[in-house]
């Protein structure tokens, strides 16, 4: 991540070939003051927090900014009082057909994307999907024919994180072009889609079997058992333990033989 950003990172995280750290500052003071920035990276500033900048492009409807900047960019873009932003630092050259200059984007998609990677919803392949923004829109009513391989690599091996670079190279495809389409084709973006697999084996287990909710997530991937209920209650409505009352097959977890009636 540069150092050139002004202010102080509170939280950084990688994401991939992405850096993203969220920034507090205080505010420029005594005028702009011109700095370099050596990776191509995003800015987003949410509301009207007195954000001065040279960028040209559209601005969104709610006053938020958000902008890229391609790889060497010199500007004396500023806060003028105190305020936050958040950066996504591009730590790899994708070889795509990007703006040449600073550029403000203002369509919902791109800012819902950088809205989401800010509360920390998103990794790579949220990122990707808002360098694709960037690009032409695709014009097709047809899924790509490396969408199966790529869907199917997912549920192969759901218990571990795939990455975005995986799939592209299984699918032999851009990473970017991939993020793209994968959410146009199936709804989801792959981490979505490997959260959904993951829930939906979960659901498979607690209707079928009589391992633990603890078990079943570290069995299905998950972190932990807190992890599997916050994904399964978001998928379903209801937590892992309700869900297999509701489908009716409750087991009995202790094996000890019960005593035989008289």
């Amino acid at each position: 991540m540069s150092d050139a950003f002004r202010g102080t990172a509170c939280v950084t995280r990688l994401a991939g070939a992405f850096s993203l750290s969220a920034w507090v500052t205080g505010g420029a003071s005594g005028g702009p003051k011109p700095h370099g920035h050596a990776e191509a990276h995003f800015m987003y500033v949410p509301g009207d927090a007195g954000y001065v900048t040279d960028a040209r492009g559209e601005r969104a409807g709610n006053g938020a900014h958000l902008i890229f900047n391609p790889a060497g960019t010199y500007h004396a873009d500023r806060l003028t009082r105190p305020g936050r932003f958040f950066a996504i630092a591009v730590e790899q050259d994708f070889d795509l057909p990007l703006p040449r200059h600073p550029t403000q984007l203002g369509r919902p998609r791109a800012h819902g994307l950088a809205a989401k990677l800010m509360r920390g919803t998103g990794g790579e392949d949220l990122c990707l999907e808002l360098m694709a923004t960037m690009l032409d829109d695709e014009r097709t009513s047809a899924p790509p024919p490396w969408l199966d391989r790529a869907t199917q690599m997912l549920r192969d091996d759901f218990t571990r994180d795939v990455s975005v670079g995986e799939i592209a190279r299984e699918a032999d495809v851009h990473p970017v072009h991939l993020a793209r389409a994968f959410r146009a084709h199936t709804g989801h973006s792959p981490s979505e889609y490997l959260h959904h697999v993951r829930v939906e084996h979960a659901a498979l287990l607690l209707s079928a079997t009589a391992l633990s909710v603890a078990e079943i997530a570290l069995e299905c991937g998950f972190a932990d058992q807190s992890h599997l209920t916050k994904r399964f209650r978001r998928a379903f409505g209801t937590p892992p333990a309700a869900y297999r009352r509701l489908t009716g097959t409750m087991f009995r977890l202790d094996k000890t033989p019960r005593p035989a009636r008289a």
